[in-house]
């Protein structure tokens, strides 16, 4: 356990997965909700069906299919970089830029799983009683009293699921990360899961893994029983 924080790859591998992790659980809750809102306010079920069509698409495309899209994008020869330039910037490779990284990251994993994570709201807000919205717009409730007094109360359990289901895809990092740049250069990007890994089979210290390991899972069992915690006390409040 002394040897874990010896090196400074285990440092740079625990921030980059606590920026990452905390910006996929705030993020990836906030943004299904408004993808759910706003397909709730399609009445035409043709339009309806279409947009949630495409915006489950990109959850059923493969990450290696999704990274090597990005990795094209974000080439020196690239479009981001073209747009980039366009306003007056210099051309780089952006996914060897460890602080352009994690945003790149962060944005393509929401990208890729807002319209899937929005079912669960979707699915909340149909079984909202018609009865409440005409009550609210009788007592004059705008859009955004009903939103605040309505919609978001009773649609709370939903919420504790989907903060759940956010919580349980942050810390699986593994994937993206290979990827997309395979923790280079010299280790600025990778994350927990991708040092544990190579720990245990690039310098063959199981030792040390396993108690990286170990760490690992403690901390998100802590992170999972106070985020369920929060999430029931809310529940009542609301």
């Amino acid at each position: 356990f002394k040897q874990i924080f010896e090196f400074k790859e285990s440092y740079q591998a625990i921030i980059n997965t606590f920026i990452i992790a905390v910006s996929k659980m705030v993020l990836g809750l906030i943004f299904p909700i408004i993808v759910a809102l706003l397909l709730n306010e399609v009445h035409c079920k043709k339009y309806k069906s279409v947009a949630q069509t495409l915006s489950y698409l990109p959850h059923f495309v493969s990450m290696v299919v999704t990274a090597g899209i990005i990795k094209e994008f974000c080439m020196s020869d690239g479009l981001l970089n073209d747009i980039i330039v366009l306003f007056g910037g210099s051309r780089s490779a952006l996914l060897q830029r460890p602080e352009l990284y994690r945003t790149i990251y962060i944005v393509s994993d929401i990208w890729q799983e807002v319209g899937w994570g929005s079912i669960i709201y979707l699915a909340a807000l149909a079984g909202i009683d018609q009865q409440l919205y005409e009550a609210a717009e009788i007592d004059g409730a705008g859009r955004l009293q009903r939103l605040k007094n309505l919609i978001l109360p009773l649609c709370t359990p939903a919420f504790t699921i989907g903060f759940f289901l956010t919580l349980s895809g942050t810390f699986r990092l593994y994937d993206q990360n290979l990827a997309l740049t395979n923790g280079g250069p010299y280790g600025s990007t990778q994350m927990v899961c991708m040092n544990i890994y190579r720990t245990a089979f690039g310098e063959n210290d199981l030792g040390r893994a396993q108690a990286k390991a170990l760490i690992f899972v403690i901390v998100i069992a802590i992170v999972s029983l106070t985020q369920l915690y929060c999430s029931k006390k809310m529940e009542v409040e609301m």
